[in-house]
């Protein structure tokens, strides 16, 4: 019993390896002549699965047509994956660049952020600077003023020395005048002198002695004689 059912089993598994082989060739057959089906194949290929021993009850291209439309089906979602992932390409260099733009945005917000922060001390340094500007503009117009003093200063300085200069010149001239009167009133009495000194040594032929104090105090440098008569007296005594 057991020998029977195991040769029943070696016999179907024969079978259907066999109609496994067929229906692989026929599925090969109806791939080439997909795109142009005809009557006459199909009945070339009923003709060629009962050559090759399948039962004629069993349809062998039934399972060719959902198959083929599987097989399309892949096609047509693997051409449809290709183009999305070109498409998944492109968009994520898209995004690549968007997200470029925004971290350079963002650093450009968080630039104008800190400056922001920092616009309340540069608002209190302008109005330190301003108030500095003008405390400086109150110097210049004192500085001004000053100036102005200055050069009043500098303007009585310069009266006030032409003014002691000509108070300087008119005192040397003054005490030049009063130089040159007392030499003349020297110089008369030295020739009073000599005149009497002159008249004594005709007369007694002898030369007065000299006073020693009159003599350290007198020069001959002192001695000026300006009068025309003197100067022929003097002469007429020299030469005798």
């Amino acid at each position: 019993m057991f020998g029977n059912l195991k040769r029943k089993l070696n016999y179907a598994m024969q079978e259907g390896l066999t109609v496994t082989e067929n229906l692989q060739q026929q599925y090969r057959q109806r791939v080439s002549n997909l795109k142009n089906p005809t009557n006459s194949s199909n009945s070339s290929l009923v003709s060629s699965t009962s050559e090759l021993g399948v039962p004629s009850n069993i349809n062998a291209s039934a399972g060719c047509q959902i198959l083929s439309k599987y097989e399309n089906d892949w096609q047509m979602l693997h051409q449809n994956n290709e183009e999305n992932s070109k498409k998944a390409a492109e968009l994520a260099e898209q995004i690549e660049t968007i997200e470029q733009k925004m971290s350079n945005h963002q650093i450009i917000i968080t630039d104008l952020l800190t400056s922001l922060a920092g616009l309340p001390k540069l608002t209190e340094k302008l109005k330190s600077c301003q108030h500095t500007l003008v405390e400086v503009q109150e110097l210049h117009t004192l500085i001004e003023r000053d100036f102005e003093k200055l050069e009043d200063l500098c303007e009585e300085c310069d009266f006030q020395e032409q003014k002691l200069a000509l108070e300087q010149e008119e005192r040397i001239h003054n005490h030049e005048v009063k130089l040159q009167q007392m030499q003349k009133e020297r110089q008369a009495v030295f020739e009073d002198a000599f005149q009497y000194d002159l008249l004594e040594y005709k007369r007694t032929g002898q030369v007065p002695k000299i006073d020693k104090d009159l003599n350290s105090a007198v020069t001959l440098e002192e001695i000026v004689l300006d009068d025309n008569g003197t100067k022929d007296a003097l002469e007429e005594f020299l030469n005798g």
